[in-house]
């Protein structure tokens, strides 16, 4: 914990994600991470308090989120998303990351890699249940610059497939000046981003 200290590697940059029941000894299971860049998922039931020879995580994924130099542009910021035994998740400037979960475990690197690099936003995912999934995420990259905010959606199942995004009909759909940290919100059809001095809201077109 001291190395963690001193480098300014904390865990609570990220925030951690309640998972479903799973099939495995460790039935109650939450993931979380934090500018070190490793996801650690741990047994809800059992924290395993300090222990300075043994790990108690269920496990740990070491290095799989962006690891910069710097701990200001490294590790996870936001709060993983899931849908249909997948893990989705996006480090500080880094792409989307898809991890499958299977018998209480996630696969040790990524099944799916994306192709948009961002400054780690939370996800959010909207879907006819199983089906139809669509990944959306708020791109606040311009935020120092007081750009625009992005909002782009991509197919749950296969997150390199782009099926929108807030750019491609000009000023048509700009959305307001980029917030840090904001996240999508799906509902009634519709999908609500804040802004700096607005909220926006995306649906079909009449």
């Amino acid at each position: 914990m001291s190395t963690l200290n001193v480098n300014d590697w904390d865990l609570t940059s990220g925030a951690v994600m309640l998972l479903p029941d799973q099939p495995s000894s460790h039935p109650h299971v939450m993931l979380g991470g934090g500018k070190q860049g490793t996801l650690y998922l741990i047994d809800r039931d059992s924290l395993g308090k300090f222990n300075s020879t043994t790990d108690p995580a269920v496990q740990e994924l070491v290095g799989v989120i962006s690891v910069s130099a710097s701990c200001c542009d490294r590790g996870l910021w936001s709060t993983p998303t899931y849908w249909n035994n997948k893990i989705y998740v996006c480090g500080r400037i880094d792409v989307v990351k898809v991890f499958s979960l299977s018998g209480g475990l996630l696969s040790t690197s990524p099944i799916q890699t994306g192709t948009v690099n961002m400054r780690g936003p939370t996800l959010t995912i909207s879907s006819n249940g199983a089906n139809n999934g669509i990944l959306w995420a708020v791109q606040f990259d311009a935020q120092s610059s007081s750009g625009p905010t992005i909002l782009h959606a991509f197919d749950a199942n296969n997150i390199t497939k782009e099926l929108y995004n807030s750019t491609q009909a000009g000023t048509r759909d700009a959305a307001g000046t980029a917030i840090k940290f904001a996240v999508p919100t799906v509902a009634n059809g519709r999908v609500y981003i804040d802004a700096q001095t607005e909220v926006d809201v995306y649906g079909l077109l009449p």
